[in-house]
């Protein structure tokens, strides 16, 4: 059977880990006043430190883990698919894929593949777990790999935050903007780009009411939007708006409520977005539509 492999950029649960019997690398996360790695803190607090001014940063994960996980799985003829966080906003991928070349001149037949999901929290979750359940009755790994492809190209990313400042950080938007938007009150809504899975900004919306209708027209107007299939919203300390936006969909969009599944987004991918983020993601290709045990 394929094994299916993650880092903990994908946010997945570990009770969802551990169902579909995943592996996964972790992505350190760092507090940056001691220089300390931070393991085991919980969604509550890692996100009431940041709003304490404490500030986080991360770090890709180790060629040291990568090149022991493939050599052991290379050495025991296994077969490995590993989903990476998107390439266009961190270097994992291709770090990963360049300790498998390495790994491939020592063992040449291996069955490992690493692919660019293009994607990073629950999007790259989603389209892990979809491939873990394919991977029940697919064994050859070229098809499997395909499948995967596909999904890397239907995934579809919108998501907002709430204050800027941590976008500004990392030089997403300007001095001014992140001015502007505290003053008038400007949630900017940014999407993710198929080809790289870079972070780019779609519009802004201003004032809390008209939100929800904006951010699911917005994600409407930009994507195959079949309402029969999982849809996910991720949050990092927001649940509130992470609610608001599950019921306009429901009432107003006639979402079965069932398809809806609200996640947290954890500190690897929090750590640059600051506590108040909110992510839409589902697939547009209607041969991937099928549903998953949540």
């Amino acid at each position: 059977m394929i094994k299916i492999v993650v880092d903990t950029a994908s946010d997945l649960p570990k009770d969802l880990i551990e169902k579909y019997n995943l592996d996964y690398f972790t992505v350190c996360v760092i507090d940056e006043e001691k220089s300390e790695i931070v393991s085991d803190i919980g969604i509550k607090e890692f996100y009431d430190n940041q709003r304490n001014n404490k500030v986080y940063k991360t770090s890709q994960v180790s060629s040291i883990d990568f090149r022991n996980y493939f050599e052991e799985k290379a050495k025991n003829g296994e077969k490995v698919l590993y989903l990476a966080m998107s390439g266009g906003i961190s270097g994992t991928f291709n770090t990963s894929l360049a300790i498998l070349n390495e790994i491939k001149e020592k063992y040449p037949d291996c069955q490992i593949v690493t692919i660019d999901s293009k994607a990073c929290t629950m999007a790259n979750g989603l389209i892990a777990l979809k491939a873990a359940k394919l991977a029940q009755t697919i064994d050859d790994m070229d098809e499997l790999v395909g499948h995967v492809n596909n999904m890397v190209k239907a995934i579809f990313h919108i998501f907002t935050v709430g204050d800027l400042e941590y976008l500004y950080r990392g030089g997403r938007v300007s001095r001014s903007q992140k001015a502007l938007g505290g003053v008038l009150g400007i949630r900017p809504i940014l999407g993710v780009t198929k080809e790289k899975g870079e972070l780019y900004p779609v519009s802004k919306v201003r004032g809390k009411k008209k939100f929800c209708k904006a951010f699911i027209d917005q994600a409407k107007s930009m994507s195959n939007f079949i309402k029969d299939q999982p849809f996910i919203l991720c949050h990092g300390d927001w649940e509130e708006v992470a609610n608001e936006t599950r019921d306009y969909m429901i009432e107003n969009e006639n979402i079965d409520p069932k398809n809806i599944h609200i996640f947290n987004i954890g500190p690897v991918v929090g750590s640059h977005t600051g506590p108040e983020v909110l992510a839409l993601f589902y697939l547009e290709d209607e041969n991937y539509t099928f549903d998953i045990d949540l």
